[in-house]
């Protein structure tokens, strides 16, 4: 399921934490592209943990024009995995995904070459297969500098992380006024890590809680 994070409710949310926080000391912009860099990072975290997470696909069609040129795929992360799908059926199987040093030894597989998917073996190796798939994890884009964007690719147990982390960008910034209290950006800071373990640690879990109930299933 899609993350329904809206990025204007984790900026009021983060505002609300010091009478400091105001956005005349801490204009939206400038919290937008913090967020923008951190949520990139923390993508990559979570992924690293579970790879399924975000996993996006590309269809090609086959047979292609020119064989040898491979398929251009998009930017890209994480390869996911490929599959392929046999004339006259609907559902796709999976193929390897195997090194380039390899790749000789296979007829159906893929490999990765500079941003190229190239099929193993001939074109006539292709001909009973109407179309691959390629199955990735996308790199994570620049948040548009928009309080309505949504961020669809994080998971909304994020939401108290995020509203950490702009607390602590903002805490860090300063700008107490006089007779106003300073806000501790070693109280924002370890609010924020102790919020990032907990989310990890408990994706985490749920990754091995998953995985064990595929291997018993299996």
């Amino acid at each position: 399921m899609a993350g329904t994070l809206v990025v204007r409710d984790l900026v009021t949310a983060a505002r609300d934490e010091h009478p400091t926080f105001d956005d005349r000391r801490h204009p939206d912009p400038v919290l937008l592209r913090a967020l923008s860099r951190y949520n990139k990072e923390l993508l990559g975290k979570i992924i690293r943990l579970d790879d399924s997470k975000g996993v996006e696909y590309f269809d090609q069609a086959l047979p292609l024009a020119v064989f040898d040129n491979g398929i251009a795929i998009p930017a890209y992360k994480y390869p996911f995995g490929l599959q392929a799908t046999a004339l006259g059926r609907t559902r796709p199987h999976p193929l390897d995904l195997v090194s380039w040093e390899e790749s000789s030894q296979y007829r159906h597989a893929g490999y990765l070459l500079n941003g190229i998917l190239f099929l193993c073996g001939r074109p006539h190796d292709w001909t009973s297969f109407s179309s691959v798939r390629f199955l990735y994890v996308a790199e994570p884009a620049a948040l548009a500098m928009d309080l309505a964007t949504v961020l669809t690719a994080m998971p909304d147990s994020a939401e108290p992380t995020l509203v950490a982390y702009l607390a602590l960008k903002m805490a860090q910034r300063g700008g107490a006024g006089e007779g106003e209290t300073r806000p501790d950006p070693g109280v924002f800071g370890a609010q924020w890590q102790a919020a990032e373990d907990r989310l990890l640690d408990e994706m985490g879990r749920n990754t091995q809680a998953v995985s064990s109930v595929i291997r018993d299933v299996m």
